[in-house]
């Protein structure tokens, strides 16, 4: 993903929801903060997860001889690559602390 710009609902309808990969900034990508790595190991391990098919996975991998999908004791799942986040969770009841 790429560093965006914030948008404003007054200048485009649903500007609010309308956020994404956007254009690339380049001043900002010089100094680009926190960077999260996924390896390329990171997705085989989430499409095998998946049952992703034998073809796919040699696409996916680079991998275009007989190589079988790797058998693997964990199990992933695509949040596993998400970025870290904070979520919480807004109730209408009164809360006190």
């Amino acid at each position: 993903m790429a560093t965006t710009l914030p948008m404003s609902d007054t200048k485009s309808l649903g500007g609010e929801f309308a956020y994404g990969s956007g254009h690339v900034n380049p001043v900002a990508a010089v100094r680009p903060g926190v960077v999260y790595e996924a390896l390329k190991e990171d997705y085989i391990i989430m499409f095998v997860t998946l049952a992703i098919m034998q073809r796919n996975f040699q696409v996916l991998s680079g991998d275009n001889n007989t190589t079988t999908c790797p058998k693997l004791p964990v199990s992933a799942s695509p949040k596993d690559l998400n970025y870290p986040s904070m979520a919480a969770e807004v109730s209408p009841k009164s809360l006190s602390m």
